[in-house]
């Protein structure tokens, strides 16, 4: 009897639960219109939102980055020419670059290169449209007469001959040869003016010249230009784009910006990568010139030293009618031409240490600074102290980009730099008293080939003394010519370390998601 009420109980439930859907189902039938309304109402909104938003497109671009290391250099082509070049070029992560391609100063040196200073616009009956790319006419401003700058300009061809002209609230007055900024009274009234003639009215000055005569033909078009302000326009743009590797491990860089006008962007990560890449090309070229200069300056003291000498050899030679020196005289030259010339290389060491010596105390960009190497400096330890202070200032460089002055890390690494600094200078004075002894010493055996020389006969005498000065510059000059030679093949052969390997274009447009909205 109990499973038989409970069955009964069940069916009861179950057939409740049935009546229940049939009237739910009946509810929504009577309101279905407002269903079918509410989809189509939806649908409009949708549609009306993909049709006039203001659409987004991500650009992309890819830039390979090669890595350096400062253990090997990673010189390559005709940087080699140069031994010790490799001390200038630093290691090299895609940390450190990143925060390079991030930075502010590398912003405003893509935009210097680019036309973002006026802006073109076609008014269409919802939102204006950039021209960027394709522009029906350029404009030439006046610099010495007052802009209207941050506002719109508006120009509509009245005829053939015509514009009319009138400017619209929200812009300030200045003087572009000056940057001076000015007060003044905005132009409300349009007026026309003669197309072919500088345009010029209280508050701008131009000169138009059109490139597509199709504009002519539409009276009812209206254009915008727009003088914008440069430190606008890099805010604008710094920090305004997103990089990352593609992979883990990768060198390969892509960058990644949002925005409305897909050729305006593309524009922008173009230059900006090339602004990067011409921007290591430099620092190369500046090495570069830095060593030739170095060499340049001893050239010019021996240079003088070497014609004097000449002139006095062929003046002796003609007087006392000598032309050689004697068997004995030329024994005693060769070996005294050995200890000179170890002498000459010992003291081109020391105007090196004491370059490096000054370069250091008077705060120099240490990555511009001439290789040890131009002068023959081989120490281990000195060349390893410089590769890690020329890193670490790189380093310091990068950061410098990217945080403020009081940031932790960047303070960290001045006082790790200063350490360093301090640690190279005590090095160099180490270096530069051993170098004093090795001087002496030769010193010392050059006065003991000086009391052989003064056996001889006193015209072979003056004769080997202005040889051996003559002979000694010579060398010396040869020398640092050929080390100019090779400076200027490495400058002419340098290559850029980083290339674009895709260059910017739209990988998808994400405003507005037309699917989604729908």
């Amino acid at each position: 009897m109990n499973d038989s009420s409970n069955n009964t109980s069940f069916n009861s439930q179950d057939l409740e639960g049935s009546i229940n859907l049939k009237a739910i189902f009946g509810k929504i039938m009577a309101h279905l219109p407002y269903f079918v309304l509410s989809i189509v109402f939806a649908l409009f909104i949708a549609f009306l939102v993909n049709r006039y938003a203001d659409p987004k497109y991500k650009i992309t671009t890819t830039l390979l980055i090669k890595e350096k290391n400062a253990r090997t250099g990673g010189m390559d082509g005709a940087e080699s020419f140069l031994s010790g070049m490799s001390l200038l070029n630093s290691s090299r992560n895609i940390e450190n670059e990143q925060g390079v391609l991030k930075s502010k100063s590398l912003v405003e040196e893509a935009l210097k290169n680019l036309d973002f200073g006026i802006s073109y616009y076609s008014q269409g009956n919802v939102r204006k449209a950039d021209l960027y790319g394709h522009l029906p006419f350029i404009i030439e401003l006046d610099s010495n007469h007052l802009q209207y700058l941050g506002g719109d300009i508006n120009i509509k061809f009245v005829d053939l001959d015509h514009i009319e002209c009138w400017v619209e609230k929200g812009g300030k007055l200045f003087v572009p040869k000056t940057g001076e900024m000015v007060g003044g009274k905005l132009l409300e009234d349009k007026a026309i003016y003669q197309l072919n003639k500088p345009i010029v009215s209280n508050f701008f000055a131009f000169k138009l010249t059109v490139i597509n005569p199709i504009i002519l033909q539409d009276a009812n078009m209206i254009y915008t230009i727009k003088l914008n302000n440069f430190q606008s326009l890099v805010k604008q743009y710094f920090q305004k784009y997103t990089l990352a590797p593609i992979q883990k491990q990768a060198s390969i860089i892509e960058l990644v910006r949002i925005g409305e006008y897909p050729e305006k962007e593309m524009a922008f990560l173009n230059q900006l990568c090339a602004s990067y890449i011409q921007l290591g090309l430099d620092e190369k070229n500046l090495v570069t010139q830095r060593t030739m200069r170095f060499i340049d300056q001893q050239l010019k003291s021996i240079s003088d030293t070497l014609g004097g000498v000449e002139e006095q050899l062929q003046t002796f030679r003609t007087n006392n009618k000598i032309v050689d020196l004697s068997v004995s005289g030329s024994q005693i030259m060769e070996s005294v031409m050995d200890l000179e010339k170890e002498k000459s290389e010992q003291a081109l060491k020391n105007k090196y240490y004491q370059y490096l010596q000054d370069y250091v105390h008077n705060a120099n960009p240490l990555d511009q600074l001439v290789a040890p190497s131009i002068m023959g400096v081989n120490d281990p330890v000195l060349i390893e102290i410089l590769k890690k202070t020329v890193e670490l200032y790189s380093k310091k460089k990068t950061l410098e980009m990217s945080y403020q002055k009081d940031n932790p890390i960047l303070k960290e690494t001045e006082q790790n730099l200063l350490i360093l600094q301090n640690t190279l200078l005590e090095s160099i004075e180490g270096i530069q008293k051993n170098s004093q002894v090795i001087l002496n010493d030769l010193n010392r055996r050059l006065a003991l080939a000086d009391a052989e020389i003064s056996k001889l006969p006193a015209n072979e005498q003056k004769l080997l003394n202005i040889t051996r000065k003559y002979q000694l510059s010579d060398k010396l000059y040869t020398y640092l010519l050929e080390k100019r030679a090779e400076a200027g093949i490495a400058g002419a052969g340098v290559n850029a370390d980083n290339r674009v390997l895709d260059k910017a274009m739209v990988a998808e447009q994400t405003a507005p998601k037309i699917m989604i909205n729908y």
